[in-house]
């Protein structure tokens, strides 16, 4: 089973990324643990528990799509196809601060260790490391900046303030 870094803590992944996005195996269609797409999601919804649901949004789909479904979702993951791409960082504040998404909000894709201080500061509190990244040097890094200039989720007012 893979690791990834949840709240800080290293922990095993009990999810499992659904990554075609087209088609759907069977078998997660019962599956509370299986990460689906939002188009494979919105195709099976009514056949799913109405809690506990897990989906990710692609960097091209929005999350107003999936406002009127946050309710139903335990956790929602935001794919990052690179790590030049940062439309998920909009993505994860306005599900945060716009939406008020409660639930567990996870970055996937390419997912770099000197990207998590930024990730957690916009919301993110689960994080699926890229394969070549090193889970134990990545909790190292959650602290790198200490007082960004910018406010955001954390910290919620901008370092003038705090002068």
């Amino acid at each position: 089973m893979d690791k990834v870094i949840e709240n800080g803590q290293i922990v095993e992944d009990n999810y499992t990324l659904v990554a075609d996005k087209e088609t759907l195996d069977p078998k997660y269609i019962d599956d509370a643990n299986a990460i689906l797409p939002w188009g494979l999601y919105q195709r099976i919804k009514d056949q799913r528990p109405a809690t506990g649901n897990a989906v990710w949004l692609d960097s091209d789909e929005l999350p107003d799509a999936i406002q009127d479904d946050l309710s139903s979702f335990s956790l929602i993951a935001i794919n990052f196809p690179a790590f030049t791409d940062g439309r998920g960082y909009s993505f994860a504040y306005r599900l945060r601060h716009s939406f008020g998404y409660q639930g567990k909000l996870r970055a996937v894709g390419d997912v770099l260790i000197d990207q998590l201080s930024a990730f957690k500061r916009v919301g993110f509190d689960s994080f699926a490391l890229r394969d070549d990244q090193d889970a134990e040097e990545a909790l190292k890094h959650f602290s790198d900046f200490k007082d960004p200039y910018q406010a955001s989720i954390e910290p919620s007012a901008p370092l003038f303030r705090k002068l």
